[in-house]
């Protein structure tokens, strides 16, 4: 049994990652794990750009990647200052997959890949009202790319707690994991990092 410092949730908006991570947390007590998303950054936006943000408006002045990186640099502090962490993002550039992954070198980290068909990401999209329609179709065919997890899930079909249940029995029966390390050298072979 592996009792990883990081969890990370991989997948499009929409896929269900922020539910699955809550989940998570009641499970892996009385080890306390923080949920901290790439929302808990862009929820500290001013409220008219998280707007435009979530309205499919123009936010270049933003510059989302560099939000990205601190939300990085966040979650390599959080764990460097000892808390354990379930954190998730649609990783869809590779250069973003590959700071986190060399932030967080000296910590174990779970990758967990998730799921979700696209006709369910396009329902739950519409429905939500909170996120850019078309955004979990553009990350759809980017958001694993170059990723070798140490587990997968399906949220198409299942619910939450199924889900963190799943990744519970891997954390249970897994001794060693190898995700980080698989993807960095895959990525390599690809001429990234």
């Amino acid at each position: 049994m592996v009792s990883p410092q990081i969890i990370c949730l991989n997948d499009t908006s929409s896929a269900g990652k922020t539910a699955i991570a809550k989940q998570l947390q009641e499970k892996l007590l009385p080890t306390i794990y923080l949920n901290f998303s790439i929302d808990s950054i862009l929820y500290t936006l001013p409220p008219s750009a998280l707007d435009r943000m979530t309205h499919g408006q123009d936010i270049a002045d933003l510059n989302y990647p560099h939000l990205v990186g601190s939300f990085n640099a966040c979650v390599a502090r959080l764990v460097e200052l000892g808390h354990f962490l379930v954190i998730d993002n649609a990783m869809d550039r590779t250069e973003h997959v590959i700071d986190l992954l060399e932030r967080v070198q000296g910590y174990s980290i779970l990758l967990v890949g998730v799921h979700c068909s696209l006709e369910e990401l396009n329902r739950r999209e519409r429905q939500r009202q909170d996120r850019t329609i078309g955004e979990a179709a553009a990350q759809f065919n980017r958001v694993h790319r170059g990723l070798m997890y140490d587990v997968e899930v399906d949220s198409s079909t299942q619910g939450p707690a199924e889900l963190a249940s799943e990744i519970m029995d891997c954390i249970k029966r897994v001794d060693v994991l190898q995700g980080r390390d698989k993807t960095m050298a895959y990525l390599q072979t690809l001429g990234h990092g």
